[in-house]
């Protein structure tokens, strides 16, 4: 097993990336931005989605787009999904283990 994962990080470390990299793509994908005011707004809502004036607001204190609001919600609802999804995905494999 860890022939196997030191095999994978040697290819994507030194033949994937570089050949990436020289072929015209990102070094890297761009990171959410931790905004506490976009923070405490999904908060507020409990994790639905931003009504037209709430991300109009925000993005005018914010001195964003209103596409930026909605696509800075729509990826942590992304990430938070894929986060109880997994974690639920493990509490099936350890249970039907035993």
């Amino acid at each position: 097993m860890r022939a196997i994962k030191l095999r994978k990080c040697v290819f994507i470390r030194f033949i994937f990336r570089p050949w990436g990299l020289a072929n015209g793509l990102k070094p890297c994908k761009e990171k959410i931005s931790n905004n506490l005011l976009l923070e405490d707004a999904y908060k507020r809502n409990r994790g639905r989605r931003l009504t037209e004036s709430e991300v109009a607001g925000l993005a005018k204190r914010l001195d964003w787009s209103d596409h930026q609001v909605e696509r800075w919600s729509e990826s942590v609802d992304a990430i938070r999904q894929f986060k109880l999804s997994y974690r639920a995905s493990l509490h099936i494999v350890y249970m039907t283990e035993f």
